[in-house]
């Protein structure tokens, strides 16, 4: 059984109530997917991103570790600089420049410290069915203008969501 947890009826960064939310459901593992991601947005409410992207990790975390289930925290290349040249790996040294990229470094380290049972799966350049992202937007572009200008001082892996969701699965089985 899957349970879903969405805004307005559950937010993260209640943190108590979240705790007690997780001991009513009592999983066998917590997917923790809530994110603050509006980069642009994080710059401009730090401290909505610090309470989403850290306090509710460490909320999800702690509710967690209390029924010693695991929890995956899905998490961004954001936490990199993006000065390596090379694709990064999970033992590359963090070093964000955005308060989304801390804030949810600040996410991945109170999972590390809260939950004995953990996994912290780095993505990036999501897209898929709904939300804005890259890909559809160069796609719709692509229909609308002649000649497409795109920024050139990002490198990245679009991920598809779907592709997503199996390796998560495959991680947590």
């Amino acid at each position: 059984d899957v349970v879903g947890w969405d805004l307005p009826k559950h937010d993260i960064t209640a943190v108590e109530s979240t705790i007690n939310g997780i001991h009513g459901v009592g999983p066998d593992i917590v997917f923790h997917l809530a994110a603050y991601t509006d980069v642009d947005g994080c710059e401009a409410d730090a401290a909505r991103a610090t309470a989403v992207n850290f306090q509710g990790a460490w909320a999800v975390a702690l509710g967690a570790a209390e029924l010693g289930c695991p929890v995956l925290c899905v998490s961004t290349d954001y936490v990199f600089d993006g000065t390596k040249g090379t694709p990064y790996r999970e033992s590359d040294v963090a070093n964000p420049l955005s308060v989304y990229g801390r804030t949810k470094l600040m996410g991945e380290r109170a999972v590390e410290q809260s939950s004995r049972q953990h996994y912290i799966v780095r993505t990036s350049w999501l897209y898929g069915a709904g939300g804005r992202n890259f890909v559809d937007t160069i796609r719709r572009k692509a229909g609308e203008v002649p000649e497409l200008k795109v920024v050139d001082d990002q490198t990245g892996s679009p991920t598809w969501a779907a592709d997503l969701a199996l390796a998560l699965l495959d991680v947590a089985l």
